[in-house]
């Protein structure tokens, strides 16, 4: 096959894809990425300080994601064929080649026959993405040159699994590539700064000769660091926003502390950024509130925006100035922060097995879903159930009105039922067959994420 090389500037996760010298899902994912990171176009907007919003995979045909895995864009593709009209034969054999590698492709043929009608009669629906809280904690505590010495420790000890440590290892060289060229374009851009887009500048470029390798030193580095990683291919949810940075905005100068937190969440607002969370207590009932706790209230309730969703965890030893904080932007009418209980929330996880350790770093993303973070993946979205749909199905026997097809479980004439708790039992066990379904094909569509879409 002749690749054209002007591809890889067209549809640069397509075309490492393709190239990979290895031929093991993770490593060509990685591949992906490392060329998406070689090509990809950013902006620098000095007034804005942090990095344009990244995410910019999904601005090609053949994209990837977190959530989503591979994912094509026919319009995409027929854009690149209207300004590349020479490439079209091209630029299609790419696209085609990955049919049978889109993930929602490949875990929609897995599904039975029943299954689809399922979910075409909008009984159902199961194996979404979900959402994610990746740990930013530790991303900023030991940079990435941390995080290269623990992929070697455990490479050591699973060495059936060369090929994954070998794709995380590439995945984190795209991520300091990405970085170094956000730096060496601030560099440029310097030359013929001047005034406050100068000064911002200078600190880039300060700041990106330091991270993401080593953690930041101070709440800037510590915001440009962030960000990076957190819009780096999709956005999603910064999970515990004071863990991870409290500690560099304690000690910095309020006035700029204040400045780069209200630019941060300008752009958590533009780029509806999911569920950020404050304020926890650690597994002995100490309290860690900090300094940033209180100002991520303060710029809810100066913002007023809708998003992201903001929420705030309590307990029996938290000061009364964070729930009279809490009480204070509530009363502004946005509706946040959604609170939490740690004294019913942390014991309720212990109670299926999760460690207290753990249990106290809970967090929310998506909507409102607790997630541990760093250390889980709710999967909200593997599934919901339609309750009118299995009441439906209760006062028809499992039929389904719209289709008239026979879709869930055999329950009975509902007109021979004698009373309210007859009726009850033949819903429940419409629910029932319905959380069977979803069970079954998140189950599977997992198996096909690890299989076909791999996050490294």
């Amino acid at each position: 096959m002749n690749l054209d090389p002007e591809m890889k500037r067209l549809e640069p996760f397509a075309w490492g894809y393709m190239h990979s010298p290895q031929t093991d899902t993770e490593s060509r994912i990685a591949n992906g990425i490392y060329s998406f990171a070689e090509e990809w176009e950013f902006t620098i907007c000095p007034a804005d300080r942090f990095p344009a919003p990244l995410g910019g995979m999904g601005s090609f045909a053949v994209n990837y994601s977190r959530a989503d895995g591979i994912t094509l864009n026919a319009r995409k593709r027929d854009k690149n064929i209207a300004d590349h009209p020479e490439m079209e034969e091209i630029i299609n054999v790419y696209y085609d080649y990955f049919f049978p590698y889109e993930t929602a492709r490949v875990i929609s043929k897995a599904r039975t026959p029943q299954q689809e009608k399922l979910e075409i009669n909008k009984c159902c629906w199961a194996a979404g993405g979900g959402h994610s809280n990746p740990d930013y904690e530790m991303l900023l505590r030991i940079g990435t040159n941390g995080i290269r010495e623990k992929i070697n420790r455990f490479r050591a000890i699973h060495t059936e699994k060369e090929t994954l440590y070998a794709a995380f290892e590439r995945t984190l060289d795209a991520f300091e590539l990405l970085a170094r060229r956000y730096g060496e374009k601030a560099a440029e851009m310097l030359k013929t700064a001047e005034g406050e887009d100068a000064a911002v500048l200078a600190r880039l470029v300060k700041a990106f000769s330091h991270i993401p390798q080593q953690p930041p030193r101070d709440f800037f580095e510590a915001c440009e660091m962030f960000w990076f990683s957190f819009a780096f291919l999709d956005i999603d949810s910064p999970g515990l926003f004071d863990y991870a940075l409290g500690r560099y905005y304690e000690n910095d100068d309020p006035a700029d502390r204040w400045a780069c937190l209200e630019k941060l969440w300008e752009l958590f607002h533009k780029t509806r950024t999911w569920n950020l969370c404050v304020g926890r207590s650690d597994e002995f009932g100490n309290d860690h509130t900090c300094a940033l706790t209180y100002d991520v209230l303060k710029m809810a309730a100066e913002k007023r925006y809708d998003t992201p969703n903001l929420t705030l965890r309590l307990h029996k030893n938290s000061p009364e100035a964070l729930w009279r904080a809490a009480a204070e932007t509530l009363a502004t009418g946005i509706g946040m922060p959604a609170i939490y209980n740690d004294d019913c929330v942390c014991p309720a996880l212990e109670a299926i097995g999760i460690p207290a350790s753990d249990s106290h770093l809970y967090c929310m993303n998506g909507c409102n879903q607790i997630d541990i973070f760093g250390k889980s993946h709710m999967g909200l979205e593997d599934g919901e159930i339609s309750v009118c749909k299995a009441l439906e199905f209760a006062l028809f026997g499992g039929v389904c009105k719209f289709s008239e097809e026979k879709l869930g479980a055999e329950t009975g004439d509902a007109r021979r039922f004698t009373s309210f708790d007859e009726l009850m039992a033949a819903y429940k066990k419409q629910i029932e067959f319905m959380a069977d379904y979803i069970t079954e094909t998140s189950n599977k569509a997992q198996a096909l994420f690890a299989a076909w879409a791999p996050n490294p």
